[in-house]
């Protein structure tokens, strides 16, 4: 009797080597598929390919994707400005208001889905303002360094 395509039993597992038989494919390389009841338990290396790659799986990952940065995005956010910060929700909503919404930098107000990022000093922790991701990485790569901003804004300026 054949087996079904999705059925992978291993034997004559080799650890050390990374190899087995597979009862569907043959001879293959395995990986690690976690521990089971404190037992290292070995998956067929084809499959774990053909798995992550269909397209049943790919569907699901960006539905998966999209429906856990909607639900989790905010509540870390939140969690991240009160310890590295000491803001609060009301805090980063006050600012926002402040700032009507908008980039400190480049005034233009986030894309869709996207919230703006705390800027802070590097050496005191003090927070500065509200930034899109984009200019905050900009200042990031700068490395807060003034010098090197107003070198860029005469390279920028130069007819």
């Amino acid at each position: 009797a054949t087996m079904g395509k999705h059925v992978h039993n291993l034997s004559e597992i080799d650890p050390e080597e990374r190899t087995a038989v597979c009862s569907n494919c043959g001879p293959v390389q395995i990986v690690s598929g976690g521990r089971y009841k404190g037992e290292r338990r070995w998956r067929c290396k084809i499959i774990k390919r053909q798995h992550a790659t269909s397209e049943r799986r790919q569907e699901w990952y960006k539905t998966y994707q999209k429906e856990y940065y909607e639900r989790t995005s905010g509540a870390s956010q939140r969690k991240a400005w009160l310890k590295r910060y000491g803001l609060t929700v009301e805090d980063f909503e006050r600012m926002e208001a402040e700032q009507d919404g908008k980039c400190a930098i480049c005034r233009r107000s986030c894309a869709t889905g996207q919230n703006l990022s705390v800027d802070h000093c590097h050496d005191s922790l003090k927070v500065r303002g509200l930034l899109c991701r984009n200019c905050n990485r900009a200042i990031g790569l700068l490395e807060d360094n003034v010098e090197w901003l107003a070198n860029a804004i005469d390279y920028l300026t130069q007819p």
